[in-house]
């Protein structure tokens, strides 16, 4: 089932595989809805998980209230999770910067789970890959995935338009009010007016991008000479546009930034650039640049570029102060850890029954298969499940059999975490086959791929019950000596004072700092000196 072309819902396009790639050009909001409900709506009838990231076109509410005009029992859909639907902004950080790679992982995680929910797979769509569609491209090859991107027209340039239709496998767009297809290949040239039209549309805007943009804006031809400057890149290099037309490449790009060969080299072969760059302001002083760059064809046919370069120095000097700051902070947590473990240590060494609890404590092994979904334990993981090693296959549903369910959440939450490559390492509480409950401590670790994808999760899991009621046992002795009323003292056996209680603080008058690591003779009256060195012996 998963193999089969899937149904698209979209009237003008017919049934698609797994791993289909489009566009849809959208100018309002009613366009973004004709096109994305009924698409969505194929999905949630034929068994596939959907997720919409909502542009700026439409919010969260005004989504759930378009699906429900075709899908009446949208709700239903909503409540048993076979559909999220999350605003663009949930990605943007406070600087507004979007992050690609955590939304690609973000869309194999979700498909891993679509796939262990026995969901066929996921259908998504948004517009969160503008200008990394490859990205994309080699997410959804690997995994059951389909996606549609939606660009509002009128806030795309015509090279990003171009970029638009090239990389995807076909666009949609309006001709006279009618949704048409346009193949990406070039050759279905009853078409080309329509990318003309939208390149037509998108020329005055274009322009007045480049005269208002806060960023500085070069256009280019390959060799690095300067054909024009918005107004943005002369106030940032301190020039005129002459002069900086004058400068060119070399004139603007500091010498010392080594990232510029690579810089060249990529552009060269992909046709594109987004980086990090040190520039230089007509005075000699160097600022930090973030840059996209890309090629285009003019009307004549000729190979131009457009640079858009922002001053990054403000953002470059407040992560420095942010990295010190956490530096800092990492270094105290790291000393005071070390302290609480220290004493920890210290505390565990007098505990003898909690000693012997952890030379009893049971540690079993686990992985999982995030693309088949296996599950494989350990002969004691099952022992701590009170089930016979190897007895019988258990996946992921009945390892969550077994959890607490109010400890699920917890579990669920530490996954997601770990794929995001964070530390897994929790304690919960299990009922085993035989009815007993047990409280364990798992760490476990996610194994990534090479192009840094989630493929597997390895884990251990210990029983640390007997552990925890130790623990408590001691808590409680410690608790009735502390508050007892009677004067209660320990001591070494060359008669040092080791602990004192409340009880004898009020007996002998001395405080805890006053009286620990002496020793116990202080206490000896001078009517009695002597005494007590005699019972002591």
């Amino acid at each position: 089932m998963r193999n089969r072309n899937r149904i698209s819902g979209i009237d003008i396009i017919e049934d698609v595989p797994w791993g289909i790639h489009f566009c849809q050009f959208c100018q309002t909001k009613e366009d973004l809805i004709d096109i994305t409900v009924p698409y969505f709506k194929a999905g949630l009838e034929n068994n596939e998980f959907c997720l919409w990231i909502v542009s700026e076109l439409i919010d969260e509410d005004e989504a759930k209230e378009a699906l429900k005009v075709d899908i009446p029992n949208i709700d239903a859909y909503l409540q048993n999770g076979q559909i999220e639907i999350i605003s663009y902004t949930y990605w943007h950080t406070e600087e507004n910067a979007l992050d690609p790679q955590t939304i690609s992982n973000y869309l194999i995680e979700k498909t891993v789970e679509a796939l262990a929910s026995g969901y066929d797979g996921l259908r998504y769509s948004g517009n969160d890959f503008m200008s990394h569609e490859k990205l994309l491209d080699s997410v959804i090859g690997k995994y059951p995935i389909m996606a549609l991107c939606t660009y509002p027209v009128d806030r795309c340039s015509a090279v990003e338009i171009l970029d638009l239709i090239a990389n995807h496998r076909f666009t949609l767009a309006k001709k006279e009010g009618k949704w048409e297809k346009i193949e990406s290949s070039g050759k279905n040239t009853n078409n080309c007016w329509q990318t003309e039209k939208i390149l037509q549309e998108s020329e005055d805007k274009y322009k007045a991008v480049f005269d208002s943009s806060l960023d500085g804006i070069f256009i280019t031809i390959p060799d690095g000479t300067i054909l024009a400057a918005n107004a943005a890149a002369c106030q940032m290099f301190g020039m005129t546009e002459k002069e900086l037309i004058q400068a060119g490449r070399n004139g603007t790009v500091g010498a010392s930034s080594p990232e510029l060969k690579y810089f060249l080299e990529e552009r060269a072969r992909t046709g594109r650039f987004k980086g990090e760059l040190d520039h230089k302001r007509k005075d000699g002083t160097t600022f930090p640049g973030e840059i996209s760059s890309s090629f285009f064809k003019d009307k004549n046919g000729l190979t131009k570029g457009v640079l858009i370069i922002r001053d990054v120095t403000k953002r470059k000097e407040a992560e420095a102060k942010l990295k010190e700051t956490l530096d800092n902070l990492d270094k105290l947590v790291k000393e005071r850890t070390a302290e609480l473990q220290k004493a920890y240590d210290s505390l565990k060494k007098s505990e003898r029954n909690l000693a012997e609890a952890q030379e009893m404590a049971h540690i079993g092994s686990w992985e999982r298969d995030f693309a088949t979904n296996e599950l494989h334990w350990s002969d004691e993981t099952y022992r701590i499940f009170g089930l016979k090693p190897q007895e019988s296959k258990v996946d992921y549903n009945t390892f969550l059999s077994y959890v607490r369910p109010e400890d699920r959440d917890l579990i669920e939450n530490a996954v997601k975490e770990a794929l995001k490559g964070k530390p897994f390492d929790i304690y919960y509480r299990i009922i085993t086959a035989n009815g007993e409950e047990r409280i364990v401590h798992e760490k476990a670790e996610v194994v990534f791929d090479e192009r840094k994808n989630p493929s597997r999760i390895i884990g251990t899991i210990q029983d640390i019950t007997k552990h925890r009621k130790a623990e408590e046992k001691i808590q409680n002795l410690a608790n009735v000596v502390e508050s007892s009323a009677e004067a209660i003292i320990t001591e070494s056996f060359d008669g040092i004072v080791t602990s004192w209680n409340k009880g004898a603080e009020q007996v002998y008058g001395y405080s805890v700092k006053e009286v620990i690591g002496k020793s116990i003779l202080i206490l000896e009256p001078p009517t009695l000196t002597g005494e007590i060195e005699k019972l002591c012996k």
